[in-house]
């Protein structure tokens, strides 16, 4: 009914940021308290109406690599209706325990292989690229893991959640940095 009010005003346009960050469970559990799809439903009813300018905001974290290409792949379906902007950039300046460059150079590799192929040709492709080179050259960092693992056992204890369902491939990473728990 918002949008409905709005448009009675008279307004011509309207730009529109929306934020999402990656696709499925984890998305959920990233953006805890949202229901995809929900938001899919809501966002496809935006989709339809072409005087309002759509663009998704992207933040890339630790968590939300590994469905991106998902998220991606609902990005080019949508672009098939009509354009719709995708701006991204990495957790920044903080928490600096969900910056991706804090597991090393090998986690996401190959994640970032399917990411790029998703993105045309653009700035946004070198910019991509640039994300991922730079977090392919970085080190383990213990320190900042062990932030990592306490800050979700302590969300899955307020939220009755449970990040090892949701992310299972962390486990191995926090054996790997030697995380107790």
């Amino acid at each position: 009914d918002g949008i409905r009010d709005v448009a009675v005003t008279g307004v011509q346009t309207c730009a529109l940021p929306i934020c999402i960050d990656c696709w499925g469970d984890e998305q959920e559990y990233v953006r805890y308290g949202l229901d995809l799809k929900l938001w899919q439903k809501n966002f496809e009813i935006l989709l339809n109406k072409k005087w309002i300018k759509l663009n998704i905001n992207q933040t890339i974290s630790v968590l939300t690599i590994k469905t991106m290409p998902e998220l991606l792949n609902q990005l080019a379906i949508w672009r098939k209706v009509r354009p719709v902007g995708h701006f991204f950039s990495e957790v920044t300046p903080e928490p600096t325990y969900m910056m991706p460059h804090i597991f090393g150079n090998d986690i996401f590799k190959e994640d970032f292989e399917t990411i790029l192929k998703l993105i045309p040709e653009s700035d946004a492709q070198q910019y991509m690229t640039g994300i991922a080179n730079r977090i392919n050259q970085s080190t383990l960092d213990q320190v900042e893991i062990t932030k990592l693992h306490t800050f979700l056992s302590e969300k899955d204890r307020r939220r009755n959640t449970n990040w090892r369902k949701t992310f299972p491939w962390l486990e191995e990473i926090f054996v790997k940095a030697e995380v107790n728990g």
